[in-house]
């Protein structure tokens, strides 16, 4: 069976490196109960993950590797076989009185929080934290990390799906956007940052779960089997599964109408192909420029772009899909 290699990010010699990666599936994520700082351990998928994770990561070199001390994520770190530390500033969303409940009975139970929540109350769910607390304890644990690493220095950090999403959007300049325009980390999968000496942070990878193909689950999310794959150039390579069709932005541009129409906005164009096959999963090959382009207006939409994502591989791939009304970015720079 083909196992992916992990191909790493050009990222600057000066620049601290930081790979966030979330923890295999836990009990409580197998039964859809809400799960904060209370322990689970990792499902019998969870350990399966685990281990595809480390095969994928066998012979790279990390300066610091560092887990959340919660079980979950401290089982993933071991399938490493490697020495790391535990910190419980790298915990998940404390959610309180939340703890292993489901949706419906959140619901029920914490309606007036909910609302609360949707009017754009920064809540602390269950009487644990508020979303901004748990940034700032987040950020403080990064920042702590960061200090004790030296430029082109790497650390390894398995956490949470909260986690990893409050990081990525801080360094997006996404925080206080009320709809989020990226998709839910998912179990094992590598998102990696760089920082560099002037204060910048760049996202290379978010979302990387391709070394899941060992376990025969890629794509696994049901999100990424209805998305339009975006393909650096050329066609996408077998480990990245089937594809209902594929397209090339310059061999179809009269087809998709970016000949006539080359400031076609990609939401227009995103409709235009979800519209030709519904429920698919659908490869558009295009220049790394074009898919930068188009990774941009999906996060930033009317806002001026910012250099805070890295330009696309040549062979990567990103997937993006649909969320109700939104159009969100699922993952990035995926390399075989």
């Amino acid at each position: 069976m083909y196992r992916p290699c992990y191909t790493r990010p050009i990222v600057s010699s000066g620049s601290i490196r930081i790979t966030l990666v979330r923890h295999g599936e836990s009990v409580a994520n197998r039964t859809q109960r809400w799960q904060g700082q209370g322990d689970s351990a990792l499902s019998e998928l969870g350990v399966q993950q685990a281990q595809a994770f480390a095969e994928r990561m066998r012979g790279r070199h990390f300066d610091l590797v560092v887990a959340s001390d919660l079980e979950r994520a401290s089982m993933t770190a071991s399938a490493l076989g490697r020495p790391f530390e535990r910190d419980s500033s790298l915990r998940e969303f404390d959610i309180g009185a939340w703890e292993g409940l489901t949706r419906e009975q959140v619901a029920e139970r914490f309606g007036d929080e909910l609302a609360r929540l949707d009017a754009g109350e920064d809540v602390a769910l269950g009487g644990g934290e508020s979303y901004g607390s748990f940034c700032v304890r987040v950020d403080g644990a990064i920042e702590r990390l960061r200090a004790r690493l030296e430029p082109g220095q790497h650390a390894l950090v398995v956490c949470h799906g909260g986690v990893i999403g409050a990081l990525v959007s801080g360094a997006l300049a996404l925080r206080g956007v009320r709809e989020l325009p990226i998709g839910r980390p998912f179990n094992t999968s590598i998102t990696e940052l760089s920082f560099a000496s002037d204060g910048s942070t760049t996202l290379h990878v978010f979302n990387d779960s391709l070394h899941l193909l060992a376990c025969m689950q890629f794509p696994l999310p049901v999100e990424l089997l209805h998305a339009l794959g975006l393909v650096c150039g050329g066609v996408p390579h077998p480990s990245y599964g089937a594809f209902a069709a594929h397209y090339d932005a310059e061999l179809h541009r009269e087809e998709l109408a970016l000949q006539s129409r080359p400031e076609l906005r990609f939401a227009t164009l995103f409709e235009r192909v979800r519209l030709r096959h519904p429920e698919s999963r659908v490869a558009l090959s295009a220049a790394a420029e074009r898919i930068h382009a188009w990774t941009h207006e999906t996060l930033w939409r009317e806002l001026p772009e910012l250099p805070r994502l890295a330009p696309p591989r040549p062979g990567s791939l990103c997937h993006v899909g649909r969320y109700g009304e939104r159009i969100v970015l699922l993952d990035y720079g995926i390399a075989r």
